[in-house]
């Protein structure tokens, strides 16, 4: 049975929660078959909104690691929930971390691949994703220095934000009463992953992650936010013998979105948002990628299947 966990998100100016969590399943991998309700309860610090899951098993209960918010305008926190049941529902348990250092700016959400270290202990990746004040108009007087007044943007300030990713260690302990510890790895964030102004991986976010027999895989979302709207964005791919991705054997475009869009999504009429991308190996043959994609010239989110030959996936990179 596959389990797709994924964010669905309503009208932005709605006072009651409208971002949350919901569950797909299938039995191939390809058709899936929405539950009807949402698989975790608002509350506490995801009262308002909760998006980007990634769930894991400890022992015999499931967790969910997501990023939530309480109010409106306000950026996003790490939380952790847990279910006897993959279906749910998934109950919140605490806010687990928030962002407090200054690469980690307003906020902070995730993507779904983790990575067990021991059987109560895994690693998470997460990015930055809202701009401080400070850091806004730090980057913006950047642009102004470099470039002039005409690359100023005051509605677009979106092209100003360079996500980045760290990595967490995520422990956990007890039954009754949780027992959760989360460290932060101390060589956050992953500056040596970004490219330069301008290039696909300028921005790096919400990674899914891939373990093959030799490598590990890190999938982020791409963005060159710094040109504008409607921003280029892609999928990358890059590989390493660990998991901290300290010496990176390989990195390259997984998907191009401007290049590919006719093919990924053929209806679409402006550049394609990606999010999230996860990867799972198939009988050792195939990698199933799924990711979030949309039409900026829709803004309607959707979930897309790439599939890939495991050994090309690898060897190619």
């Amino acid at each position: 049975m596959f389990y797709l966990y994924y964010s669905g998100f309503g009208e932005k100016d709605a006072d009651k929660p409208v971002w949350s969590i919901g569950l797909a399943t299938s039995r191939d991998g390809v058709k899936f078959t929405k539950q009807s309700s949402p698989v975790l309860e608002h509350s506490s610090f995801c009262s308002y909104k909760a998006w980007t899951p990634v769930v894991f098993r400890v022992k015999n209960r499931f967790f969910m690691v997501f990023a939530g918010a309480s109010e409106k305008g306000s950026g996003g926190k790490l939380g952790i929930a847990w279910a006897d049941d993959p279906k749910g529902p998934f109950k919140v348990i605490r806010e687990i971390l928030r962002p407090e250092y200054f690469w980690e700016g307003a906020g902070i959400d995730l993507g779904p691949g983790y990575l067990p270290m021991a059987k109560d202990k895994l690693l998470i990746y997460y990015s930055n994703h809202a701009v401080r004040r400070s850091e806004l108009i730090l980057n913006m007087l950047s642009t102004f220095l470099r470039k002039g007044w005409k690359y100023l943007s005051t509605r677009d300030t979106y092209r100003y934000v360079r996500r980045r990713i760290g990595i967490a260690e995520l422990k956990i302990a007890g039954t009754s009463k949780w027992d959760i510890e989360v460290l932060r790895y101390p060589g956050n964030p992953l500056n040596h992953l970004n490219g330069s102004s301008g290039s696909w991986d300028e921005s790096l976010f919400c990674p899914g992650l891939l373990k093959t027999a030799e490598y590990y895989c890190l999938l982020p979302a791409a963005s060159t936010y710094s040109i504008g709207f409607p921003y280029k964005q892609y999928v990358g791919l890059v590989k390493a013998k660990s998991p901290f991705f300290q010496e990176v054997s390989a990195k390259k475009i997984l998907i191009n979105g401007p290049v590919e869009k006719d093919k990924v999504l053929p209806s679409a009429k402006s550049q394609l948002a990606f999010d999230t991308p996860s990867a799972i190996s198939i009988d050792g043959r195939q990698v199933f990628l799924y990711y979030s994609i949309m039409d900026r010239a829709e803004g309607i989110w959707r979930v897309a299947l790439s599939v890939f030959d495991l050994r090309r996936f690898v060897e190619t990179v």
